[in-house]
């Protein structure tokens, strides 16, 4: 199983985020704005609700691939199957 980390980057304007694989790929980056009100108290939630975002996103984006794999290794099954039995 492939292992994944998150890198945060804070700064006075934005936070800088990125998903990168074991060996140091990036997966994806984004950002978002740093709400430096009420002395910041919004930071670390707003890092956690973004980093949970992307974890769902990647997660969809790795089930509908998964399903599109799929997909794809039956029609080519089906089509060998039809080749070898003399359909069309």
């Amino acid at each position: 199983m492939s292992k994944y980390c998150f890198g945060v980057d804070l700064g006075g304007t934005t936070v800088k985020m990125g998903v990168f694989s074991e060996n140091g790929e990036i997966i994806d980056k984004w950002e978002i704005k740093t709400r430096t009100e009420n002395a910041g108290e919004a930071i670390l939630p707003d890092i956690s609700t973004s980093v949970l975002k992307k974890i769902d996103e990647l997660k969809r984006a790795l089930k509908e691939a998964i399903e599109k794999e799929e997909f794809e290794l039956a029609a080519t099954l089906r089509d060998e199957i039809n080749a070898l039995s003399g359909g069309a």
